[in-house]
């Protein structure tokens, strides 16, 4: 069972970070043309690299990865504080 864990955690680092982007990506999707394509996709789901277990949260690639999420899903709203004159 160790080795079975060892070897999905080599292969999460293997082939789930992109050098590209220098993050974490979601997995892969097929294309159109039945293609294997990374799915640079933000989501919340992510957090399962150090949330799991995998990697420290102070890995600079699980660093990365979160900055990448939090700047990518942050909302951005402008905020007013409505006064009644």
């Amino acid at each position: 069972m160790v080795e079975a864990a060892q070897e999905v955690k080599q292969a999460i680092q293997e082939y789930l970070y992109s050098e590209d982007v220098s993050r974490f990506i979601r997995g892969y999707i097929c294309d159109d043309r039945g293609d294997l394509v990374p799915d640079y996709t933000l989501d919340a789901s992510l957090y399962g690299v150090f949330g799991f277990g995998l990697l420290p949260a102070d890995d600079h690639r699980v660093v990365a990865t979160m900055r990448a999420v939090e700047n990518g899903l942050w909302v951005k709203t402008i905020s007013a504080v409505w006064q009644d004159t």
